[in-house]
């Protein structure tokens, strides 16, 4: 019975970080086509910050993925596989930058929700490292959170 439960709570781990990484990688995708898209009067200021978050997703892609290597499963490695595992919608916000802060906004509380979920699950199985690894997820989101809701 104990190693059914342990594998069933592994099991809701892996599925969380996937939606993890996938959500990360379709914002990340949407932020990158937003920067170089971005239109307006405020082009070098967002075309920079959009920059800025581009890379910091991209950056975390990869930590995500080591995360799922470490408890045994592996990551999903196509389009489609990462298209079906995340929570936001491939949408494409368009050159104008109320209607990209506004995407990315929605964005972002999807990806805080999902690190949530996976926080609560790597806390479920006792993984600290999993759980260090989210909390710092969880900070850097709550910053591009307060700095997509500030440029309004």
């Amino acid at each position: 019975m104990k190693s059914a439960e342990a594998w069933e709570q592994r099991e809701m781990l892996a599925d969380a970080l996937r939606r993890v990484l996938a959500d990360t990688f379709v914002m990340y995708v949407h932020a990158h086509g937003a920067h170089w898209n971005i239109t307006g009067d405020g082009f070098p200021q967002y075309h920079s910050f959009l920059g800025e978050m581009y890379g910091e997703l991209w950056g975390a892609l990869d930590g995500v993925a080591e995360e799922m290597r470490a408890i045994g499963v592996t990551a999903p490695a196509t389009l489609p596989a990462i298209y079906a595992a995340s929570k936001i919608p491939d949408k494409d916000p368009g050159s104008a930058w109320n209607n990209i802060r506004a995407q990315l906004a929605n964005e972002n509380a999807v990806v805080i929700a999902g690190l949530g979920e996976a926080f609560a699950a790597a806390t479920e199985v006792n993984n600290q490292g999993v759980c260090n690894f989210l909390a710092d997820r969880l900070d850097k989101h709550a910053k591009h959170g307060w700095m997509l809701n500030a440029s309004r």
